[in-house]
Parts: structure tokens; sequence; C-alpha cells
């Protein structure tokens, strides 16, 4: 069961439970059954006989058309194979709070991308001092997730 704000998520392979536990609550409080579940807070979930498939490719789509990068070539990786971030960098540093907004958004995307966690954890460690280094690291990751919008989980019933 996963509960955000007014919203109620129930997965089961006993649908006999679910039905129980949705008719004790109903008996409690207002509430409406939508059934299936197919998109809530940014995450879009497809159900299938043998599997429930996530993604945030709508939320990847908005946030390339909010930074600007939709006709950006696409990259095969999130970052350049042994690229080190530092803080000790000679690079001048970089307008914070673009790089705040991606980054922010890396992290919300790391929910259903585990492909991106480690890179989004470096990025996220250069917040509050970024450079022009970092801020390149950053436009290579939208470049991935341009390349890679309907990558999610998989989870198997």
């Amino acid at each position: 069961m996963l509960i955000h704000v007014d919203d109620i998520i129930v997965i089961s392979n006993d649908v006999i439970a679910i039905d129980s536990l949705i008719s004790n609550l109903g008996s409690k409080f207002a509430i409406k059954d939508l059934r299936s579940l197919s998109y809530l807070i940014g995450i879009h979930v497809t159900n299938t006989e043998n599997s429930l498939h996530i993604h945030q490719g709508k939320y990847v789509i908005d946030l390339l058309h909010r930074m600007k990068v939709t006709s950006a070539k696409p990259a095969p990786t999130p970052c350049i194979s042994g690229a080190k971030l530092s803080k000790l960098s000679c690079d001048p540093p970089t307008d914070p709070t673009k790089y705040k907004s991606m980054v922010g958004a890396f992290w919300y995307l790391t929910l259903t991308r585990p492909d991106i966690c480690y890179i989004v954890n470096q990025l996220y460690q250069f917040l509050y001092c970024p450079t022009n280094t970092h801020l390149t690291v950053a436009k290579r990751m939208l470049k991935y997730l341009k390349s890679t919008i309907k990558f999610g989980l998989y989870i198997n019933n």
C-alpha cells in the first residue's frame, strides 16, 4: 500500500484482499475506487498480465522542454567513463539556479531510474558550488535521458 496525500495505491496478487480493504475503507471514509492505476505524481504505470512497468517518460519530456534541449543529440551513457567531479576545479562557478533545478529533477527521476542514481549522487554533492564542469555533466545527463525516455522499472507478478 502506498499513500500519497489523499491518494492510496493498493497492489496485491490477491484481488479478494484488495476488494475487502477497499470495502472496509469505504465504510469509514468517502472514497472513490478508480481501479486500474495508470498515472500518479509524474509516474506512468502500465499493467500487463505478468508485470507492472513504471516509468517517468512524460516527466523526462517535460524536463527536456523546460531545459530547452529537445533538439540536442542523445547520449548513450549518463556520464563519461572515469570522469571525476571535484570542488577544487579551475573552472569558474556557474549559475547555481539552473544547476539546482536540473539536479533536483534528476533526483526525482531516481524513483524509477536506478541507472542514474550514481551520477545524480555525484552531481548532488556540488549543489551549492557548481562549476561549468558540473553543468556540462548535468547537460550530458539530459542528453542521456533523451535517449532513454521510456526506461523504468519492471515488476513481475
